[in-house]
């Protein structure tokens, strides 16, 4: 192996570790879209998990996800605020947002107007949000303008195409990501290395 190869796995490494220990929850699709290969490391977990990533399709499918295993009761996390873990994850690696500069709050209970995630730029601190597809317009709304008076941008990820392309026709100020974190792509493969699932 050459010393360049060998410096990008372990650069690889390194941000899938920071992925894990900052996200929370980070899906495999998403490790592998952005990553490539990488190696399952005694301070993580891995889970599968059946969800349902768009409500409004209404589709079901096996998630393997990772996170950190030092976090306890995260493999017990509720559905909802796992997807939006998963999600916001997803919009990260999108963003392609340094682990250090990314606050992630999708877990946390509490504050119906609260951000996912918090993102800090020179610009300014971002508010991140996931949506499924299974906010009322009352609540995007709300949630919308508390994040407009609170913060100078506004990122809103959904996991439905169809409400993504809507979105952007009905609030054309408001940027939107398409995010897909469950679709494992057919490269890359996450290693086990004596580390029990």
């Amino acid at each position: 192996m050459t010393s360049a190869l060998i410096g990008n796995t372990l650069l690889r490494q390194k941000t899938f570790r920071d992925s894990v220990a900052c996200d929370l929850a980070v899906s495999e699709a998403t490790v592998l879209r952005h990553l490539g290969s990488v190696v399952l490391e005694p301070s993580m977990r891995r889970q599968t998990l059946t969800l349902m990533p768009e409500h409004a399709r209404k589709f079901y499918v096996d998630v393997t996800y990772f996170y950190p295993a030092r976090s306890r009761g995260l493999e017990w996390l509720r559905l909802t605020p796992l997807m939006h873990l998963l999600g916001t994850a997803a919009m990260r690696h999108l963003l392609q947002a340094q682990a250090k500069d990314w606050r992630t709050t999708a877990h946390a209970a509490g504050g119906r107007y609260k951000p996912d995630a918090l993102w800090t730029t020179p610009a300014g601190v971002v508010a991140i949000e996931f949506d499924t597809g299974r906010y009322r317009r009352e609540v995007r709304l709300s949630k919308m303008a508390a994040f407009e008076q609170a913060y100078p941008r506004i990122i809103w990820g959904t996991s439905s195409p169809a409400r993504a392309q809507w979105m952007r026709r009905a609030y054309p100020k408001l940027e939107v990501l398409d995010v897909d974190f469950w679709t494992v792509p057919s490269v890359g493969v996450v290693r086990s290395l004596g580390v029990s699932s």
